[in-house]
């Protein structure tokens, strides 16, 4: 897809993208947990996976054939630990 001369494109794994072109985009301000290695992870284990409610849909953005970044997104298909339902803790 491309809109205003940025061109996106879904991945629906880390795994299909290269790790060295992953963390090339990452700073030393970057969280660790935003490295390729890290969410790999997290997917391989099925900790980040549609059985858990967690679909990677991982975004590449493009001008030309020049790679400005990636963000890493993940469709969520259910409200299962988010912090509005998990406060019974505070009680």
């Amino acid at each position: 897809t491309t809109q205003n001369g940025i061109q996106f494109q879904l991945f629906p794994s880390i795994s299909d993208i290269p790790e060295d072109s992953w963390d090339e985009c990452l700073t030393e301000e970057s969280s660790p947990f935003m490295e390729h290695t890290w969410v790999r992870c997290l997917e391989e284990s099925g900790c980040a996976s549609p059985d858990t409610g967690w679909v990677p849909q991982h975004v590449s953005f493009k001008a030309g054939k020049q790679l400005l970044g990636y963000a890493c997104l993940y469709l969520k298909a259910h409200s299962m630990g988010e912090f509005i339902f998990d406060n019974s803790w505070a009680e």
